[in-house]
C-alpha cells in the first residue's frame, strides 16, 4: 500500500507550515482530551471546538496571520476546519443528529510518536532482552515453531530499532559535544 493512498495528501501540512508549533500543541492537547472523555457524547463537534477554543486562549501563541481569522473562536473554527480538511479528524453523526469528533487511525500513530518524541519515551531493552530469552527459554518443539521463531524475530526488529535510535542519541550528542 502506497502511504499517500493510505492518509490525506495534506495530513502533513499542518505540520509544515509556519504554525506547526501551534497545530502540533493543539493536535496533541485535543488527542489527550479526546482520549480522556468517559462518555462519548462528550466529544461533540461543538465541544471540540471549545477545546481548540480554550487552548488558544489559555496560552500565549504567537500566530501567523496568514492561516487564522483575528479573534479566538474564528481561529478555533479555522483550525477545527483545517484539521477535518486535511484529515486528521472526522465527523460521525450520532441518532440526536449531533456530530461526534475522533481522529484518523493514521493521525492517532502519528500522535502517538509525537508524543513518544515530546516525552523522551523509548522501550526499555531489558525488556525486549527478556522477551526474547523467555521466548527461547521456553521452547517447545511439539508447538508451533513457526509461530514462536515469528515472535522471536518481531522481538529483534524490535531491538534494532531501539539500537538504531541509541546510536542516533549518541551521535546527536557527541555533534553537540564537538560544535
Amino acid at each position: 500500500m502506497e502511504l499517500f493512498s493510505a492518509v490525506n495528501p495534506r495530513l502533513f501540512s499542518i505540520l509544515n507550515c509556519p504554525n506547526q508549533s501551534i497545530y502540533a500543541s493543539i493536535i496533541i492537547e485535543l488527542y489527550t482530551y479526546i482520549d480522556e472523555l468517559t462518555d462519548k457524547n462528550e466529544n461533540t463537534k461543538e465541544n471540540v471546538k471549545d477545546k481548540i477554543y480554550h487552548i488558544l486562549s489559555s496560552k500565549a501563541l504567537y500566530i501567523w496571520d496568514d492561516d487564522f481569522a483575528s479573534d479566538t473562536k474564528a481561529r478555533a473554527n479555522s483550525i477545527y476546519n483545517r484539521l477535518k480538511n486535511d484529515g486528521w479528524i472526522f465527523e460521525e453523526q450520532q441518532e440526536n443528529f449531533e456530530y461526534q469528533v475522533n481522529f484518523y487511525d493514521a493521525p492517532r500513530r502519528i500522535i502517538e510518536s509525537l508524543i513518544s518524541i515530546q516525552n523522551n519515551e523509548s522501550v526499555p531493552y531489558s525488556g525486549i532482552v527478556t522477551s526474547i530469552r523467555n521466548k527461547l527459554d521456553n521452547l517447545n518443539p511439539n508447538k508451533d515453531l513457526l509461530e514462536i521463531m515469528e515472535m522471536i524475530h518481531s522481538d529483534i526488529k524490535k531491538m534494532s530499532v531501539e539500537l538504531k535510535r541509541l546510536r542516533s542519541n549518541i551521535y546527536t550528542y557527541y555533534e553537540g559535544i564537538i560544535k
